[in-house]
C-alpha cells in the first residue's frame, strides 16, 4: 500500500493559526553520510542565541511543527505486519512385493514406480502455531480473535495458490494496516500511560533503524514497513524487535481504548512553549526549527537529519517532566502513528 501525497498547506499567520503540511522528502535525495548510532545531537547550524532573544522563535516554530510533523508522519506511517511462512513436505512410498505359491519359478513381476513425495501446504493449526511464535500476533488474536482466524485462512488459500512469501507478506500488511487504521480511535483513547509507551517504542524503532545508517531510517519514515529494511527486519525474528515492539504497543494501545477510554484534550500554546524547550536543550536552534517546519527545504536535507530530528521530536515528547502537557502533546502527536 502506497503511502498518500501531501500538498503543502501556506504557513501560519502567528502561533494561533493553522500549522503547515509536511511534504514527504523525495526520493530524489543524494548519498548522505552513514548515522552514528543512538539519537545523538546532529542538527547544529548556527550559534545559539541567548535564551531570552531565542524564546520567542522557538515558541512560534514549536507550534508550527505540531502540525508539520503530524501532517508528515500521517502520510507515510503505514503498513505494519510481517509475515512467516513454512511449508511441510510430506511423502508416502510403498512397494508391490511379489509372492509365489510354490517353489515353481515365478515370473518376474514389475515393482511399481515409486510415487514422487507428495507436498502438502501447512494446516490451520501448523499456521497458526507459527503465528502465535511472535508477539503481535499473540496481541492481534487475544484481541480480534476472529479477524485473526480468517487471516490464518488466508495464508492456507494463498499458500495453496503457490503465492510466494513475499506476496503473502504484502498481503497482511495491508490487511493488518486496514486493521489498525480501523481502531486508530481506540488507540487514541488509551490512557497516557499507554500513549507514553508508544511514543517510547516509536523512538526506540527509529533508533534501532539509524544505526544501519540514514537511508533505512528514513525509508522507513517515507514508506513505512513497505521499506526493504523493515519488510527485511519483520521476516526475521531475529532482526524484529523493536519493530514488533512498536505494534504491540499500537495493539496494546487499542485493547486498552476499547474497553476503558479515555478523555484527552488538545495541547494549549504553554505546551508548545515546553516542547520547544526541550528541542533547544538537544542542540536545536531557531535555524533547525524552521528547517523541520518546511517541506521543501526539509526533502533537501541529508537523510540521516531528517532521521535524527525525527527522533529528536519524540524525544523532546517523552523529556517533558510536566504530566499534564506532555499528556496533550503525545496525544497529537500520536494520531499519525495509529492512523496513518
Amino acid at each position: 500500500m502506497g503511502t498518500r501525497p501531501l500538498g503543502n498547506a501556506p504557513r501560519a499567520a502567528g502561533p494561533s493559526g493553522p500549522a503547515p503540511q509536511m511534504a514527504v522528502p523525495g526520493p530524489h535525495l543524494g548519498p548522505d553520510p552513514r548515522i552514528a548510532a543512538g539519537p545523538g545531537s546532529s542538527v547544529h547550524h548556527e550559534p545559539a542565541a541567548p535564551a531570552r532573544r531565542r524564546k520567542a522563535p522557538l515558541v512560534v516554530a514549536g507550534l508550527l511543527l505540531m502540525g508539520g510533523v503530524g501532517a508528515w508522519l500521517g502520510s507515510q506511517y503505514t503498513e505494519q505486519i510481517f509475515a512467516v511462512i513454512q511449508s511441510e513436505n510430506g511423502a508416502s512410498t510403498s512397494e508391490t512385493g511379489t509372492t509365489t505359491a510354490n517353489l515353481a519359478p515365478q515370473p518376474e513381476e514389475k515393482k511399481a514406480e515409486t510415487p514422487p513425495p507428495a507436498t502438502s501446504g501447512p494446516t490451520l493449526q501448523d499456521i497458526d502455531r507459527t503465528l502465535q511464535g511472535r508477539t503481535v500476533w499473540v496481541s492481534v488474536k487475544q484481541e480480534f480473535p476472529d479477524w485473526y482466524q480468517s487471516r490464518v485462512a488466508d495464508i492456507a488459500r494463498l499458500t495453496s495458490e503457490n503465492k510466494s512469501d513475499a506476496e503473502i507478506t504484502a498481503y497482511l500488511v495491508n490487511q493488518l494496516v486496514q486493521l489498525r487504521r480501523e481502531n486508530a480511535k481506540h488507540a487514541l483513547a488509551a490512557s497516557s500511560p499507554r500513549h507514553k509507551d508508544l511514543a517510547a517504542a516509536f523512538l526506540a524503532n527509529l533508533r534501532d533503524l539509524a544505526r544501519e545508517g540514514g537511508d533505512g531510517c528514513y525509508d522507513f519514515i517515507s514508506r513505512g514497513e513497505t521499506s526493504p529494511i523493515a519488510i527485511r527486519r519483520m521476516q526475521d525474528p531475529a532482526q524484529s524487535a523493536q519493530i514488533e515492539a512498536q505494534l504491540v504497543a499500537v495493539f496494546a494501545a487499542i485493547s486498552e481504548g476499547r474497553k476503558t477510554p479515555a478523555e484527552h484534550t488538545a495541547p494549549v500554546k504553554t505546551d508548545y512553549d515546553l516542547l520547544a524547550g526541550e528541542l533547544g536543550r538537544l542542540g536545536w536552534t531557531q535555524a533547525d526549527m524552521q528547517l523541520f517546519a518546511n517541506p521543501r527545504e526539509l526533502a533537501q536535507a541529508p537523510r540521516e537529519r531528517v532521521c535524527s530530528m525525527l527522533q529528536d521530536w519524540f524525544a523532546a515528547h517523552l523529556a517533558i517532566q510536566d504530566q499534564a502537557s506532555q499528556q496533550r502533546l503525545l496525544f497529537e502527536t500520536l494520531k499519525p502513528v495509529v492512523s496513518g
